[in-house]
């Protein structure tokens, strides 16, 4: 058991290392990291749920996230939501989406079969994700 819990600190040492190199003064990040610790202690005490257990190597830290408001960007707001409403209403058998937000077209993609074309590459592909150009471009 002991063994174990040095494995899991030392990922998570791993984890901050790597974190490191981002663009915020060393002094906040690891005031930020201390702060990302507690509250994953606090998680697992809380936590009696298997289901939703947490390991380690599953952590991605987004650290910067923790703020006091929700940012939001009202023009893709709207346009996200007003896109999802004419698909919904419409009700199509396929909807081919070209250059939308990939969280808008993840979350439509539940309810209708949806192809995602873009020319700006993603960077963590989902399985069933086709790149492709809704025109030819010049060479």
């Amino acid at each position: 058991m002991k063994k174990n819990k040095i494995k899991n600190y030392f990922k998570i040492a791993l984890i901050f290392l790597r974190w490191l190199k981002n663009e915020i003064g060393i002094i906040n990040k690891i005031k930020l990291f201390y702060g990302f610790l507690a509250d994953y202690k606090n998680y697992k005490k809380l936590n009696k749920n298997k289901s939703f257990s947490l390991l380690p190597e599953q952590l991605k830290p987004c650290l910067l996230d923790k703020t006091t408001e929700t940012p939001l960007d009202y023009i893709y707001f709207y346009q996200n939501t007003w896109c999802a409403k004419k698909i919904f209403n419409n009700k199509p058998e396929h909807h081919y989406d070209i250059g939308s937000q990939a969280e808008m077209v993840g979350i439509i993609s539940q309810f209708t079969p949806t192809t995602m074309v873009d020319i700006r590459p993603i960077n963590e592909l989902p399985r069933r994700k086709r790149m492709g150009f809704p025109i030819p471009l010049p060479r």
